[in-house]
């Protein structure tokens, strides 16, 4: 009875099911993926620097918050692509594809944290910025509601009507229509 039928899909097989054509894929499409990450860490690092300057605006928080996801769901990614890479470290190969695995666990390990480090100050620079806001606008309320500042009242105000009603309309005398935009 030695000569018994192993299944691919085995555990008993000395690749645990990943091919090498497979595993070097993995290993290309995780090395690629970890760089991108450190581009991405990297894009949020420096759109945090304008952060109080005149090119801050709330797009470039917008888009902050759309590299953070974006890098919370590679971190994902990259996890699922080294388990499996984890998986297929085994066998007469698995010594060779184990050293890949861990040189790519450790690159990925670093990224994750650089990652967390930006987010945490980006946290931090955002809990300025409310604080901010929120300082500079008590001198708007004041202490009494009905309380007025040259004649008008501030206590309803919007910001989005604020942002909205920045953005003045000019027409010329050939009736072409201008648009200017005066810092809120």
């Amino acid at each position: 009875m030695g000569d018994r039928y192993r299944s691919a899909q085995s555990p008993r097989n000395s690749g645990a099911g990943v091919t090498d054509e497979r595993f070097r894929k993995l290993v290309g499409e995780t090395s690629k993926g970890i760089s991108s990450f450190n581009q991405l860490t990297r894009s949020i690092a420096q759109k945090m620097s304008l952060f109080g300057t005149p090119q801050d605006s709330r797009a470039n928080h917008a888009q902050i918050k759309e590299l953070t996801e974006k890098g919370n769901k590679l971190v994902a990614k990259i996890n699922r692509r080294l388990q499996e890479l984890n998986r297929g470290a085994k066998g007469a190969s698995g010594r060779a594809r184990r050293t890949q695995v861990n040189k790519l666990s450790a690159d990925f390990k670093n990224q994750v944290r650089v990652f967390e480090e930006t987010c945490e100050r980006l946290l931090e620079s955002e809990r300025q910025s409310v604080e901010f806001i929120r300082r500079s606008s008590q001198s708007f309320k004041g202490g009494d509601a009905r309380q007025t500042r040259g004649g008008a009242e501030f206590t309803n105000y919007s910001e989005d009507q604020i942002y909205a009603q920045a953005n003045v309309v000019i027409y010329d005398e050939d009736g072409a229509l201008r648009c200017c935009h005066c810092g809120v």
